[in-house]
Protein backbone atom coordinates (compact mmCIF):
# COMPACT_ATOMS: atom_id res chain seq x y z
CA UNK A 1 0.00 0.00 0.00
CA UNK A 2 1.20 3.46 -0.80
CA UNK A 3 -0.67 5.21 1.99
CA UNK A 4 -0.42 4.93 5.74
CA UNK A 5 -1.92 6.67 8.74
CA UNK A 6 0.60 8.43 10.99
CA UNK A 7 0.36 8.14 14.78
CA UNK A 8 -1.25 11.60 14.83
CA UNK A 9 -4.01 10.39 12.44
CA UNK A 10 -2.78 12.16 9.30
CA UNK A 11 -2.66 10.37 5.98
CA UNK A 12 0.85 10.04 4.55
CA UNK A 13 2.39 8.53 1.42
CA UNK A 14 5.16 6.01 1.91
CA UNK A 15 8.38 6.23 -0.05
CA UNK A 16 7.88 4.58 -3.41
CA UNK A 17 8.93 4.59 -7.03
CA UNK A 18 6.14 6.94 -8.10
CA UNK A 19 6.54 6.29 -11.83
CA UNK A 20 5.82 2.57 -11.41
CA UNK A 21 3.37 2.81 -8.52
CA UNK A 22 1.38 5.70 -10.03
CA UNK A 23 1.03 3.84 -13.32
CA UNK A 24 -0.19 0.69 -11.52
CA UNK A 25 -2.64 2.78 -9.50
CA UNK A 26 -4.00 4.48 -12.62
CA UNK A 27 -4.45 1.06 -14.29
CA UNK A 28 -6.45 -0.17 -11.30
CA UNK A 29 -8.58 2.98 -11.36
CA UNK A 30 -9.21 2.50 -15.09
CA UNK A 31 -10.27 -1.14 -14.53
CA UNK A 32 -12.52 -0.11 -11.63
CA UNK A 33 -14.26 2.54 -13.75
CA UNK A 34 -14.76 0.07 -16.62
CA UNK A 35 -16.44 -2.39 -14.24
CA UNK A 36 -19.48 -0.15 -13.85
CA UNK A 37 -19.21 -0.05 -10.06
CA UNK A 38 -19.88 3.14 -8.16
CA UNK A 39 -17.89 4.06 -5.01
CA UNK A 40 -20.65 2.95 -2.61
CA UNK A 41 -21.21 -0.38 -4.39
CA UNK A 42 -18.50 -2.19 -2.40
CA UNK A 43 -20.52 -1.66 0.79
CA UNK A 44 -23.66 -2.93 -0.98
CA UNK A 45 -21.84 -6.10 -2.10
CA UNK A 46 -20.69 -6.74 1.48
CA UNK A 47 -24.26 -6.34 2.78
CA UNK A 48 -26.08 -8.63 0.34
CA UNK A 49 -26.79 -12.32 0.94
CA UNK A 50 -23.53 -14.17 0.28
CA UNK A 51 -21.50 -17.07 1.72
CA UNK A 52 -20.66 -16.08 5.27
CA UNK A 53 -23.73 -13.86 5.74
CA UNK A 54 -25.70 -14.24 8.95
CA UNK A 55 -29.48 -14.60 8.72
CA UNK A 56 -31.31 -14.94 12.05
CA UNK A 57 -28.26 -16.66 13.53
CA UNK A 58 -27.86 -18.99 10.54
CA UNK A 59 -24.58 -18.74 8.62
CA UNK A 60 -24.95 -19.00 4.84
CA UNK A 61 -22.69 -21.66 3.31
CA UNK A 62 -24.15 -21.81 -0.19
CA UNK A 63 -25.71 -19.38 -2.67
CA UNK A 64 -26.90 -20.37 -6.11
CA UNK A 65 -29.42 -19.07 -8.61
CA UNK A 66 -31.43 -16.91 -6.21
CA UNK A 67 -31.42 -19.37 -3.27
CA UNK A 68 -29.22 -19.80 -0.23
CA UNK A 69 -28.59 -22.57 2.28
CA UNK A 70 -27.53 -21.86 5.85
CA UNK A 71 -26.76 -23.56 9.16
CA UNK A 72 -27.47 -22.69 12.80
CA UNK A 73 -25.91 -25.47 14.92
CA UNK A 74 -27.89 -24.60 18.07
CA UNK A 75 -31.34 -24.73 16.47
CA UNK A 76 -33.83 -27.60 16.52
CA UNK A 77 -33.88 -27.33 12.72
CA UNK A 78 -30.29 -26.29 12.04
CA UNK A 79 -30.42 -26.21 8.21
CA UNK A 80 -32.50 -23.75 6.21
CA UNK A 81 -33.00 -23.08 2.51
CA UNK A 82 -34.39 -19.69 1.52
CA UNK A 83 -35.34 -17.82 -1.64
CA UNK A 84 -33.31 -14.61 -1.86
CA UNK A 85 -35.40 -11.46 -2.35
CA UNK A 86 -35.00 -9.68 -5.72
CA UNK A 87 -32.93 -6.91 -4.12
CA UNK A 88 -30.46 -9.50 -2.74
CA UNK A 89 -30.59 -8.25 0.86
CA UNK A 90 -33.37 -10.36 2.38
CA UNK A 91 -34.74 -13.89 2.23
CA UNK A 92 -38.26 -15.33 2.21
CA UNK A 93 -40.22 -18.56 1.69
CA UNK A 94 -37.80 -20.83 3.50
CA UNK A 95 -37.66 -24.47 4.45
CA UNK A 96 -35.96 -25.83 7.57
CA UNK A 97 -34.49 -29.30 8.04
CA UNK A 98 -32.95 -31.48 10.72
CA UNK A 99 -30.26 -32.97 8.47
CA UNK A 100 -27.86 -31.35 6.07
CA UNK A 101 -28.60 -33.98 3.42
CA UNK A 102 -32.31 -33.04 3.37
CA UNK A 103 -31.45 -29.34 3.14
CA UNK A 104 -28.93 -29.87 0.34
CA UNK A 105 -31.46 -31.93 -1.62
CA UNK A 106 -34.07 -29.16 -1.35
CA UNK A 107 -31.50 -26.45 -2.15
CA UNK A 108 -30.44 -28.27 -5.31
CA UNK A 109 -34.05 -28.97 -6.29
CA UNK A 110 -35.12 -25.32 -5.91
CA UNK A 111 -32.02 -23.66 -7.37
CA UNK A 112 -31.69 -25.99 -10.35
CA UNK A 113 -35.42 -25.81 -11.15
CA UNK A 114 -35.62 -22.02 -11.11
CA UNK A 115 -35.13 -19.67 -14.03
CA UNK A 116 -31.47 -18.60 -14.18
CA UNK A 117 -30.96 -15.67 -11.83
CA UNK A 118 -29.03 -12.85 -13.49
CA UNK A 119 -29.59 -10.27 -10.77
CA UNK A 120 -26.60 -8.08 -10.02
CA UNK A 121 -27.57 -7.22 -6.44
CA UNK A 122 -25.02 -4.47 -6.07
CA UNK A 123 -26.50 -2.44 -8.92
CA UNK A 124 -29.48 -0.21 -8.28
Amino acid sequence: MLTKINSDGRLNVQEADFKVDMYDTLCKLRDYEKSGFEPDDLDRVKENIHIGSSINGHIVFGVWNGFCIAEHPHSAYPYCVWKIAPDGFEVFSGYCFVTRAEAEKKFFELASGAEPCKTEYWKR
